[in-house]
């Protein structure tokens, strides 16, 4: 029979009969290092800076960068009273409507009180106010943020007599 030869994906020709690989070792050889120089040098580096890493995650995630010179004051939160499900027709459209859900902030438990004895007065004001508002201002988020929160922090506060609004939050607000 004649002899037959293959070749291998290292480029080596092996003999049949034989079974022997030129080029193996040698392409084993200058493999190894190429693979374990990176990973022994990425493992050192992690290995060395792992407290430096770790301070940063910790920072990060405490939402601080870790040395405090920026100047940034820590924003201090009250207590929430959550009014959810508020559906609203804007004024000038036919079949589009609002779907909003708002965090209302006081400093302390009478207001969050004063707020929950409240709540169906302050629900239909701001029912009133949004159903007034066309798409168009609705939709501007700018104008959301600005004027909107600041109507609705008015209108809650003249509704309450003793508890004043620190921030409104919009939890949920969808626009179809």
């Amino acid at each position: 029979m004649a002899e037959a030869t293959e070749t291998t994906d290292e480029g080596a020709v092996e003999a049949e009969e034989g079974g022997k690989k030129k080029g193996g070792k040698l392409f084993l050889i200058m493999m190894l290092p190429l693979v374990l120089l990176p990973m022994t040098g990425g493992g050192y580096l992690a290995y060395s800076q792992y407290a430096q890493i770790a301070a940063a995650t910790d920072a990060f995630s405490r939402g601080a960068d870790g040395d405090g010179e920026d100047g940034e004051e820590t924003v201090e939160y009250g207590q929430f009273v959550e009014i959810e499900n508020l559906v609203i027709n804007p004024a000038d459209a036919n079949s589009r409507y609002l779907m909003v859900n708002l965090g209302i902030e006081v400093a302390d438990e009478e207001g969050v009180a004063e707020i929950e004895a409240r709540k169906i007065v302050i629900r239909d004001q701001i029912l009133r106010n949004l159903s007034t508002r066309k798409v168009a201002e609705l939709a501007d988020v700018d104008h959301r943020e600005d004027i909107i929160k600041t109507d609705l922090v008015n209108l809650i506060n003249e509704v309450l007599a003793e508890t004043e609004v620190q921030r409104l939050h919009f939890t949920a607000y969808v626009l179809q």
